[in-house]
């Protein structure tokens, strides 16, 4: 995965509230450890953890600001695991292309 897609992905898990930013989680410092499958794994096991949380608390307040929160790390993290499965994709059709023509 490039820098650029990283940052990207990275964009999409910063949470905001006009004073201050949090990582929901760093990607930066998780690539340097971990491959991007690895990354990937983690992404999505974070996301369930996420809507376990939501289901628990729509079945409990559903008015809750921890509602609200758990939905909005959900999308971030969805939004970040599509940039990274998508530029996964693209460098495997990129390497599939450099391959044929090469050989054709």
């Amino acid at each position: 995965m490039n820098r650029e897609i990283l940052f990207d992905a990275q964009r999409c898990l910063i949470i905001k509230d006009g004073i201050s930013e949090r990582k929901i989680v760093d990607l930066i410092s998780l690539s340097k450890n971990h491959d991007t499958d690895e990354m990937i794994l983690f992404l999505c096991d974070l996301y369930y953890e996420k809507h376990r949380l939501v289901s628990e608390l729509l079945e409990s307040d559903d008015n809750s600001i921890m509602l609200d929160m758990g939905i909005g790390a959900m999308f971030r993290l969805s939004q970040a695991i599509r940039l990274i499965k998508d530029s996964r994709k693209e460098d495997i059709d990129e390497q599939f292309e450099q391959r044929t023509a090469a050989s054709g």
